[in-house]
């Protein structure tokens, strides 16, 4: 799960042991994604 935090990035929740992680979204490959307001 990852929120867009705008100009590339995102955080992501990875896994228990690596916690949360801010990176570019270029990093993860998407499969769909949802958007909320």
């Amino acid at each position: 799960m990852g929120i867009y935090v705008g100009n590339g990035m995102m955080i992501s929740a990875l896994n228990p042991s690596q916690g949360t992680q801010l990176h570019p979204v270029s990093w993860m490959s998407v499969d769909g994604y949802y958007t909320a307001f």
